[in-house]
């Protein structure tokens, strides 16, 4: 086992073999894709309609589906209940229907998951300034 000196040098090597000559570290970025669906959603409620970005993101959104049909948390993650409520969402504010293949089968995780009744306070907040769900839900 390391100590913690050794472990912090570790880290520092492993971090100053990254760093590119001029100073900065080039990774590519990765987040949960519901920050993608939140983005789209607070521009559909604010009006902010642009074709071409509203494209990019739902292009986004559909590569970022798992195989289930839900959206996880990070690129390695399960479905989580409160990601693929705000992608299914977000989709559906852009103009996809129900009936798309991919959100029949992100409505059926939903379900598994247990429903909406389970979803978190920010996706209930962005359902209901979408009116989706009533008030008191």
């Amino acid at each position: 086992m390391l100590t913690l000196d050794a472990a912090i040098a570790t880290a520092v090597e492993a971090l100053c073999a990254r760093q590119e000559v001029d100073g900065p570290w080039e990774a590519q970025c990765e987040f949960d894709p519901s920050y993608t669906a939140l983005f789209l959603l607070f521009r559909q409620c604010l009006g902010w309609q642009d074709g071409a970005l509203d494209a990019d993101m739902v292009r986004y959104l559909r590569h970022e589906q798992l195989a289930d049909g839900g959206w996880g948390g990070s690129p390695d993650s399960p479905a989580g209940l409160d990601a693929t409520v705000l992608c299914y969402a977000a989709l559906r504010a852009a103009g996809i229907p129900a009936c798309d293949t991919g959100l029949v089968r992100a409505r059926e995780v939903v379900q598994h998951l247990g429903g909406v009744v389970g979803i978190g306070f920010i996706p209930r907040l962005m359902l209901r300034a979408l009116g989706q769900i009533p008030q008191r839900a």
